[in-house]
């Protein structure tokens, strides 16, 4: 697995703890945007310290092969997050399936950097890892991200009910896939 990817006009990459100060602009930058659908954060989510912890967590998961966090620059901006995506909860054995999750800086939406930025993962998840069925979970209110699966072509297969605890209630989650392969 490389560390760095590039499309026609971003470098996705996978970063180590010395990109800490990065992230932690990038989370409080999109801070208001991101909780709306965000599970709680810990009380030191936004501080250097925490984030510089959770990199090295991230890559140690990379490294056996349980989850992988791409973050998104502009070629012409190397040195700005733009955005970032993950796979989690890598399956193997019977089921070789994930889930993916992303966002976007809220200066960067409606210019189609997240529908270039996730050809290349959904690529990377089919060829790369092999796997066999990505799956996204969306709060249904979450409209552009509705939008951008199905432009993906993404199935919409029905919903998640209260299935994750976001702003202190359990909330129903839309739950969408997309699978490599025939569909039998």
């Amino acid at each position: 697995m490389n560390f760095q990817y590039e499309t026609e006009r971003l470098n996705i990459r996978i970063l180590s703890s010395d990109f800490a100060g990065k992230t932690l602009e990038f989370h409080k930058n999109n801070r208001s945007t991101f909780e709306k659908y965000d599970g709680e954060k810990p009380e030191n989510f936004y501080t250097l310290p925490y984030q510089k912890s959770l990199l090295q967590c991230e890559y140690q998961m990379m490294l056996q092969q349980k989850a992988v966090r791409f973050w998104l620059f502009e070629k012409e901006h190397p040195d700005h997050i733009i955005g970032t995506m993950s796979i989690q909860h890598i399956s193997r054995g019977i089921f070789q399936s994930c889930v993916i999750g992303y966002k976007m800086d809220a200066a960067y939406r409606d210019m189609g950097y997240m529908t270039e930025a996730l050809h290349f993962l959904i690529s990377f998840i089919f060829t790369e890892l092999k796997l066999h069925r990505i799956e996204a979970y969306v709060n249904p209110d979450n409209n552009a991200s509705i939008h951008l699966l199905k432009k993906l072509e993404f199935t919409a297969e029905g919903i998640a009910h209260g299935s994750a605890w976001i702003q202190g209630v359990w909330q129903d989650h839309l739950r969408f896939a997309l699978m490599s392969g025939p569909k039998s």
